[in-house]
């Protein structure tokens, strides 16, 4: 640990956020909000400079609090093609799996693997698709 944060200045290094290329804001952000829960922070119209031009972005967060829960920010590029692909595995810890998983398929996005033979002890874990494909690892603790 660096000696400015030991003394109770700013951390030099720490987690911070996630961010995620998205092709449809609004569809995802609908996503992310009605199937986990997530409340929309902050919406932001910014130019990014050159080489990645105008972009928007949606904060999202479960907690309401960045200070407690890094923000998942959904983020688009106005003047750039969308993504193609992501090699963004985004873990959800959830209280109610079942709920969860068919709020999910309803709301456009397809659950690639269940794991309910997992004995009671041991987590409950699914792999999923947003709408957009990206993968989603679905998490219930014991």
């Amino acid at each position: 640990m660096s000696e400015t944060a030991q003394r109770g200045g700013p951390a030099a290094n720490r987690f911070s956020f996630t961010k995620v290329l998205v092709k449809d804001l609004d569809k995802l952000a609908a996503f992310y909000t009605n199937v986990f829960g997530f409340r929309q922070l902050e919406r932001i119209t910014a130019n990014a400079g050159p080489g990645i031009g105008q972009i928007e972005e949606i904060l999202l967060s479960i907690s309401g609090d960045i200070a407690v829960e890094p923000p998942l920010v959904l983020f688009k590029t106005l003047e750039q093609a969308p993504p193609q692909d992501t090699d963004t595995i985004l873990g959800l810890i959830v209280s109610d799996f079942d709920d969860v998983l068919k709020r999910l398929s309803a709301a456009g996005g397809t659950v690639v693997s269940d794991s309910p033979e997992h004995p009671a002890t041991v987590a409950r874990c699914a792999f999923a698709r947003d709408p957009e494909g990206r993968l989603l690892e679905i998490v219930q603790m014991p």
